[in-house]
């Protein structure tokens, strides 16, 4: 079955977005689910990867951009718990987003919260993280040494059922 997603070949404005229609939906590996997208955050990050300046990424080109998605498990691979079929989930992917259908280890999502709208849960992960960050980073809030990735999706997380 066909899907789109947008490709960058080059780094520049919007006008280097390109749609492209891929023949086939690919399958998770082991470890990864596939997701069907809901919605995709759009922000300053995202624009800063497209025009090549972001820090943490710049390339290999061509790439599908999206930071931030949020969409349902539609499929798992080899080794993923069987729980996470059919769940809303969001990921900050750093790119990958962009897309219908995007394919992402399964260790790193966060279930989203029902009656939450796709498109609102989509928009606090990156920004509640980096709140998070700055006040790590800036204001030296002790964090744990052990777990502080999962802490902070877990704390994330906690968040999301501010965006009814």
């Amino acid at each position: 079955m066909p899907w789109q997603h947008l490709r960058i070949s080059r780094f520049g404005g919007p006008e280097v977005l390109q749609v492209v229609e891929e023949a086939t939906i690919p399958d998770p590996g082991p470890g990864e689910v596939r997701i069907k997208v809901l919605a995709a955050g759009t922000g300053f990050t995202d624009t800063m990867i497209r025009r090549g300046r972001y820090p943490d990424f710049k390339g290999p080109l061509p790439f599908t951009p999206g930071y931030e998605i949020v969409g349902v498990v539609e499929k798992i691979g080899p080794g993923v718990a069987a729980t996470l079929q059919g769940m809303t989930v969001a990921d900050l992917c750093v790119v990958g987003g962009y897309a219908q259908y995007a394919i992402r280890p399964s260790r790193f999502l966060v279930p989203v919260p029902e009656g939450i709208d796709p498109a609102e849960a989509a928009c606090i992960p990156l920004a509640y993280l980096t709140a998070f960050q700055m006040l790590i980073r800036c204001r030296n809030l002790a964090s744990s040494a052990s777990g502080q990735r999962r802490s902070i999706i877990a704390w994330v997380t906690s968040l999301l059922p501010c965006a009814k």
